[in-house]
């Protein structure tokens, strides 16, 4: 009975709490949440139930981001009877700059129609993030105009995603330019953030200068007389997204060149030959002369010959043989073989070197080589000869290099022979390896000896780290690497662009063995091995690494441990200014002896600052084994100070130069002072002959040798000094010897605005600087004389008269382009020039006035639009195309506007249809028109319509909604 009327009573409390839960108005989203795209109506159904037990009537308040508008009537007042259910279609419209990656809240509020609130409810509305942003140069290549040196580019990056982007901008310029702050002038920084937003976009303008430098001379051994060239500056611009791993990499190229080339130095076919002539030490017992005969000259088909004589005279009694020469060369290469007469040496880590002849031919993947030599002479009186033999492979990945080489040295009756073979394979582009390896025999008199030796290495990378692991070997009687056995590895881990950590070893011994007059005797052993750890940090302005480090010396003599504490200092960024420090500090313990670890140091400065240039080293403490065993046996702790500079100073115009060089060294061991100074005066005559005079003063002392103080019987050092004061001078010519051939050509060409249209350079009719004008050769009447340069021609700039000259050319056939680098308003060269050249003269190119057009876009807007109204119409491009297909284009501004151009003729006047997106298009993107009439102005308009909108009805649950 007790238990019946437990169970009722839980029945009723279970009913009643029912009905409290069911109780009132109740409201909730189908879905609770909503993924949708751009351009997508977000679409979901509200229902709500009502359980008060009467019919309620209530109206719906929208809570919406901002942009956002609901489709269809807000205001509608609902009748809902009781226990009964309705739903409701919500449609709202996004905002078209609705961002990616962001959860938009749409809130209902359930209000009666006192406005009484029942319920409030959330949608959650989102949009995935699309990364599709693009960068790029929109002039990839620029020229020094003006005669000065600056000039800039522009990089332009636009965001098509949905998502706001951080592009990490990287500008890596050649060492010869620098990149400014387009705000103040100041050295840019050349890594940094770009935000852009969401359907945005940016330009960057950065000026850019070129670091002065000498333009006449390149140093001491420049000559006035050189071939005028054209000099090509790079800008890599990278740009990586911080939140996706796309990235984007191009090169903006700089070039300067003058109104003045030069294609071959002399005016007919001649080989160079540079003629130096040198007195060195004329007030010493040594007085030398040296005469040297040397050049080199490439012919067509990429073939090139070097050569040079030397002959050096260190007496003053006549000696016929020093007219022979004591150095002669001469070598021929082409793409396909090669052949050296003279001084040679053989291939690879072969032995052979001195007097003889080397030649190789390639045929296919195969490449076979000889070569023969014998020293002091060649024919006579040489005391040692050889020859040996050479084959590489290349085949895709692979390099197979094999050497066999045998040396004789006839005076001591010894000789060798070698056989060695290397591979490298290039697995990737992140790991190769190379393995070889090679075997020698030794003679001497009548004994031989076997040795063998082999070599691997290893590196690679993943991701962040870097490896690379070697290990050569050689048996104590192979002549490549006698007794040697040397293992290394580094690891590199970068963690970022500022911190870069790595760890290195190298583990070297030797012990060779070597013929002695028939005996085979074991040469010194020496042991080395070292151990690093390397941590990098790079700043903006500087680059420093810490460099902890482990290393044991071992000889016959003594064994030291060394433990050393490293640094480096890089500056960077600082203009015309280069200063590097590095230094090292530790203790060393000579573990055979019982005395204490001793400290030892070593620190080096290097600085250059425009034409001056500083290296100081400091050393404290016995480095070296020797000094190590010098410093255990007397206890004097040695110093070092050595000291190097130079300046060089122009003068008259870079006419002459002052080239002051000097060094000081200073050791407390032995007190010794070595002091050196040696100014030289070279001048550059302007028929290309250069003149040196040299002085040169030394003064040394030394007031201590303790090592000689120890010896018995001897007394006290003395101090003892000397002084040396010498001078020599020198002369250098470069000639052309003429050989068979045709003499040269020079072009002239001059620009300038024809006002009155007869073709004819009048006194009031001015020239036009800065026109880039391109010069290329069409055909030639002597084959013989075609040049690299045939291909693409020469580029020059024309001068305030509008003149460039090109000399030394070939007489034929040739092209003549001019492009203006600055605005020229309505002068044009419309026409297309070639002019046979065969003697000097003058080519006149007459600009002419062309007619203005004026261009606009208008845009008709669909009834519906949901796109804003203020639409940027910007660099949106516009070409005209003439009849000859020649082509001119120049890009809208922010209201659809723009002005060209052009000479008057008949046109194609297209726009670029795809810029204003798929919302938009062009009822006509391309138009003839005849701009041959007699007026100076035109205007042209291109309309663009808004494409309708396009809705689909669906239904849900029978009641009306929209997809």
């Amino acid at each position: 009975m007790h238990l019946l009327c437990f169970a009722l009573l839980s029945a009723v409390c279970s009913n009643v709490n029912a009905a409290v839960n069911t109780y009132g108005m109740k409201a909730g989203f189908v879905r609770n949440s909503t993924l949708i795209e751009t351009s997508d109506v977000a679409s979901n159904l509200f229902r709500v139930n009502n359980n008060t037990g009467k019919t309620v009537r209530f109206h719906l308040n929208y809570s919406l981001p901002s942009g956002w508008s609901v489709l269809g009537k807000t205001d509608k007042e609902f009748a809902l009877n009781d226990n009964d259910s309705l739903f409701i279609p919500v449609r709202v419209i996004p905002d078209k700059n609705i961002q990616g990656g962001t959860s938009y809240v749409i809130t209902i509020i359930l209000a009666s129609d006192k406005n009484v609130q029942f319920a409030a409810e959330n949608w959650y509305v989102s949009m995935p993030s699309v990364s599709k942003w693009t960068a790029q140069l929109p002039v990839k290549s620029q020229f020094f105009i003006n005669s000065v040196d600056s000039s800039g580019f522009t990089v332009y990056i636009k965001n098509d995603g949905n998502a706001d982007e951080n592009i990490r901008l990287t500008l890596i310029p050649d060492r010869r330019l620098e990149i400014l702050r387009q705000s103040d002038g100041g050295a840019l920084i050349r890594s940094f953030t770009v935000p852009v937003s969401a359907g945005g976009d940016t330009t960057l303008i950065f000026p850019v200068i070129c670091k002065p430098s000498m333009t006449i001379n390149k140093g001491r051994d420049a000559d006035l007389k050189s071939t005028p060239t054209k000099e090509s500056y790079s800008i890599q611009v990278i740009a990586k997204s911080t939140s996706s791993p796309k990235s984007w990499s191009a090169t903006m190229q700089f070039t300067k060149a003058g109104n003045l080339a030069r294609l071959y130095e002399y005016g007919r076919t001649s080989v160079p030959l540079t003629l130096e002539a040198n007195v060195y030490d004329v007030l010493s017992n040594g007085t030398t002369m040296s005469l040297d005969a040397y050049g080199n000259t490439a012919f067509k088909g990429g073939r090139l010959l070097n050569y040079r004589f030397q002959t050096v005279f260190v007496t003053n009694f006549l000696n016929e043989n020093s007219l022979l020469g004591n150095n002669h060369y001469i070598g021929y290469f082409d793409n396909n073989s090669s052949l050296e007469i003279g001084e040679v040496n053989g291939w690879g880590r072969s032995l052979l070197t001195g007097r003889g002849i080397k030649g190789s031919y390639r045929y296919g993947i195969n490449t076979i080589g000889g070569i023969l030599t014998r020293s002091p002479g060649f024919f006579n009186k040489y005391q040692s000869e050889g020859y040996g033999f050479y084959h590489n492979l290349r085949w895709k990945k692979f390099v197979l290099n094999n050497n066999y080489s045998t040396n004789r040295n006839v005076r001591i009756d010894m000789s060798n022979q070698l056989i060695s073979s290397m591979l490298a394979v290039k697995l990737n582009t992140y790991h190769q390896f190379s393995v070889g390896g090679g075997y020698s025999i030794d003679h001497s008199l009548g004994k031989s000896a076997l040795g063998y030796g082999y070599d691997f290495n290893y590196s690679g990378s993943h991701r962040n780290f870097c490896f690379t692991v070697g290990n050569s070997h050689g048996s104590p009687e192979y002549v490549l690497a006698r007794g040697v056995d040397m293992y290394s590895t580094r690891t590199t881990w970068s963690k970022n662009q500022k911190n870069t950590f790595a760890f290195s070893s190298q583990n070297f011994t030797q012990h060779p063995s070597y013929f002695v007059n028939g005996s085979l005797l074991d040469g010194n052993y020496i042991r080395s091995d070292r151990y690093e750890f390397r941590w990098g940090i790079n700043s903006k302005t500087s680059s420093v690494a810490i460099k902890p480090s482990y290393q044991w010396d071992e000889n016959r003599s003594i064994r030291v441990a060394t433990k050393l504490v490293g640094f480096e200092y890089n500056a960077k960024n600082i203009s015309h200014v280069r200063v590097s420090m590095t230094g090292s500090m530790g203790y060393s313990k000579a573990v055979d002896y019982t005395l204490p670890e001793f400290f030892v140091s070593r620190f080096t400065t290097y600085a250059r600052w425009e034409k001056f240039y500083l290296s100081l080293r400091y050393t404290y403490g016995p480095t070296q084994l020797a000094e190590q065993v010098r410093f255990l046996h007397d206890k004097i702790n040695p110093q070092s100070v050595y000291l190097i500079g130079s300046y060089d100073y122009w003068m008259m115009n870079n006419k002459i130069l002052l080239s002051t060089t000097g060094n000081m060294v200073y050791e407390t061991y032995f007190k010794k002072v070595n002091l050196r100074l040696r100014p030289e005066l070279f001048y550059y005559s302007g028929n290309g002959i250069r003149f040196s005079f040299y002085a040169s003063f030394f003064t040394s002392s030394q007031g201590a040798n303790p090592m000689v103080d120890e010896l018995s019987g001897k007394g006290a050092f003395e101090k003892i000094s000397n002084t040396e004061m010498n001078m020599g001078f020198g002369i250098r010519k470069q000639f052309g010897i003429p050989v068979p051939g045709k003499k040269f050509v020079t072009m002239r060409v001059i620009v300038y605005k024809d006002a009155n249209g007869n073709h004819k350079q009048d006194a009031n009719e001015e020239g036009v600087e800065n026109m880039l004008i391109n010069v290329r050769a069409k055909s030639l009447f002597n084959e013989d004389s075609v040049s690299y340069k045939t291909d693409n021609g020469e580029d020059m700039i024309s001068n305030e008269k509008g003149e460039i000259i090109y000399e030394n050319i070939p007489a034929g056939i040739y092209a003549i382009k001019c492009t203006a680098l600055t605005q020229n308003g309505e002068w044009f060269d419309s026409d297309n020039h070639e002019r046979k050249v065969d003697s000097k003269q003058t080519i006149y190119i007459a600009l002419t006035k062309g007619v203005r057009v004026t261009g606009s876009i208008l845009l008709e807007r669909d009834k519906y639009t949901n796109v804003e109204s203020n639409i940027d119409l910007s660099r949106i491009r516009v070409t005209a195309v003439d009849s000859s297909g020649k082509s001119y284009s120049v890009l809208t501004d922010y209201k659809g506007g723009f002005v060209i151009n052009l000479p008057a003729s008949q046109y194609i006047l297209s726009i670029n249809d795809a810029a204003l997106g798929s919302g938009f298009m062009f009822i006509q993107n391309k138009m003839n028109i005849d701009l041959s009439k007699n007026f100076e102005n035109f205007s042209i308009t291109f309309n663009a319509a808004e494409r309708k909108r396009k809705m689909e009805i669906k239904k849900f649950d029978g009641k009306e909604g929209i997809k």
